[in-house]
């Protein structure tokens, strides 16, 4: 089961990287290049798309390095566990502020806001395995089952944004 899991997760990063590498037709890229016009709006799709693959293939390394450990170890480096769960807490807060940084288009808004969600949930899986190494640090049993299921529920959520995420950028791009 963990494995079909980590399967799905890793498409839906994977649909994430390939929607943010394709060289599809972006309207805006004439809007970028070009002087603003006092009404103009200079929009950063293009530089956010390009955010979203960055963050996109760290986080995916780090949510495969929790399944490394925690199918390898048999739960019981805690060490490690804790610091994949400190950097995928640390790449989640800086992708949500790069994120909240851009001015996109109005096709892309939407996507941008899903992706925000993501890592909000991203974010909250991390803080979840750093309790769970924690958890199995102290010898807590129970309190460990219950910190993977929040790690599983927030994990869960975030995949279901990515989601949303990639068919809103799809959509956008008339691809949907």
């Amino acid at each position: 089961m963990k494995k079909y899991t980590h399967l799905i997760f890793f498409i839906f990063f994977a649909s994430m990287l390939a929607v943010g590498c394709t060289g599809l037709k972006d309207n805006n890229n004439a809007s970028q290049t070009s002087s603003p016009q006092p009404t103009q709006a200079v929009y950063q799709d293009t530089a956010w798309r390009e955010s979203i693959h960055t963050y996109t293939e760290l986080l995916g390394t780090d949510f495969k390095n929790v399944q490394i450990v925690m199918d390898n170890t048999n739960n019981s480096d805690y060490t490690t566990l804790a610091t994949i769960g400190q950097n995928i807490s640390d790449h989640s807060h800086a992708a949500l502020t790069e994120n909240n940084q851009y001015t996109v288009s109005p096709q892309f808004r939407d996507a941008q806001k899903e992706w925000g969600l993501a890592l909000e949930d991203s974010n909250s899986a991390g803080k979840s395995v750093i309790v769970v190494a924690n958890d199995i640090k102290n010898g807590n049993t129970n309190s460990k089952l219950e910190d993977i299921q929040k790690y599983m529920e927030s994990r869960n959520s975030m995949n279901v944004h990515l989601n949303k995420t990639t068919t809103l950028m799809k959509t956008a791009y008339g691809k949907a």
